[in-house]
């Protein structure tokens, strides 16, 4: 409804709204990056906390990059958003998180105690966004109650360094998305095989087309 709204906004205006993850090859993509906090009770950042708050940031953390690599189709769920995911694109390529560092998948960003939170930067604008943030959820409140410890940081540029790497293709995500123990957990084994099922056929669809480029290098 919100994507409607803003596209018929947009053509009152004369403009157009588009949430095509990649659509100028040579400029960087619209990304969906998720900003994420968590609080108690009374309102209180459990981030912040003095003794508990790196520990539990850390769980959190762990649980995002552990999950991240099964459930990329939901964060990259079309043909096209794959085409963003390239180094130096400001998009991530690898399950890695790093403190206030742009290049990772996970970043948590320099603040002040009350607005500690973590960054989950994968997701395009092309993806549903109550499926990203039950991903999300899902994977942070794994790694809480887990008390999962974090990989090592990533203090350099991500792209060059050692990180299991992000599906880059639409095949190896639906592989991977069909075979995770984790999206079971979340989503449930029927919603897990249909859209897996619905992606292979957005698969297909692209696949019985034959591009301008494809003819005119090969007719």
């Amino acid at each position: 409804m919100l994507r409607r709204l803003i596209g018929e906004i947009a053509r009152k205006h004369g403009l157009r709204a588009s949430f095509m993850a990649k659509p100028f090859i040579e400029r960087a993509g619209n990304g969906m990056h998720v900003h994420v906090s968590l609080v108690d009770g009374e309102g209180r950042n459990v981030f912040a906390h003095p003794v508990e708050g790196e520990r539990r940031l850390g769980s959190a953390v762990a649980g995002l990059v552990e999950a991240m690599v099964p459930s990329t189709l939901l964060f990259v769920p079309t043909w096209n958003g794959f085409r963003r995911l390239q180094p130096g694109s400001y998009a991530p390529t690898k399950a890695s998180w790093g403190h206030n560092n742009r290049s990772v998948a996970v970043r948590v960003p320099a603040s002040e105690a009350a607005a500690r939170r973590v960054e989950h930067r994968i997701a395009g604008a092309d993806a549903n966004p109550y499926l990203v943030l039950a991903a999300v959820l899902g994977a942070m409140a794994d790694g809480l109650e887990r008390a999962a410890t974090p990989p090592p940081a990533t203090d350099i540029d991500a792209y060059a360094a050692p990180a299991p790497v992000l599906p880059a293709t639409m095949d190896e995500a639906i592989r991977l998305f069909e075979r995770s123990d984790f999206v079971r957990r979340s989503f449930g084994v029927e919603y897990r095989k249909l859209f897996a099922a619905v992606k292979k056929a957005e698969m297909a669809a692209f696949r019985a087309e034959i591009s301008p480029l494809e003819r005119s290098t090969y007719l």
